[in-house]
């Protein structure tokens, strides 16, 4: 995307380019309570008051970031189940530091999250 700034007698004065620009609809800190669980927040909020390993809520057809702090001591993945089969559609990501996930229309009503690495860090994903 390349925005060029004009001034009043119409001479350009600026010019920005951006190589990328991403919107997305939510975006979610993720970080670990020891291996017991993650601790989630959406766009700045604590769910579920900042407990262990709360139920994520997304809708079909939107594009949400999860930036993953540890993403190396525990990996966040999207399942398709509790027992950890990996879920890759509309996914980019998993298990690092940043997953982009846009849901797709024919998405299975839930999800689930869970750590690569320590079976008590999962949760619910509910998608509407």
């Amino acid at each position: 995307i390349t925005i060029t700034v004009t001034d009043n007698a119409g001479n350009e004065s600026n010019l920005l380019t951006v190589n990328e620009f991403n919107i997305y609809d939510s975006i979610f800190d993720v970080t670990s309570n020891g291996t017991s669980g993650y601790l989630i927040s959406e766009n700045g909020i604590q769910l579920s008051n900042g407990g262990n390993n709360p139920q994520i809520s997304l809708q079909k057809g939107k594009k949400y970031l999860f930036n993953i702090s540890n993403a190396s001591t525990h990996p966040f993945n999207i399942n398709e189940n509790n027992t950890g089969t990996i879920y890759s559609s509309g996914i980019i990501g998993q298990g690092t530091s940043l997953l982009t996930f846009s849901v797709p229309q024919n998405a299975p009503s839930n999800l689930y999250y869970q750590c690569g690495n320590h079976a008590a860090m999962q949760g619910n994903i509910n998608i509407t």
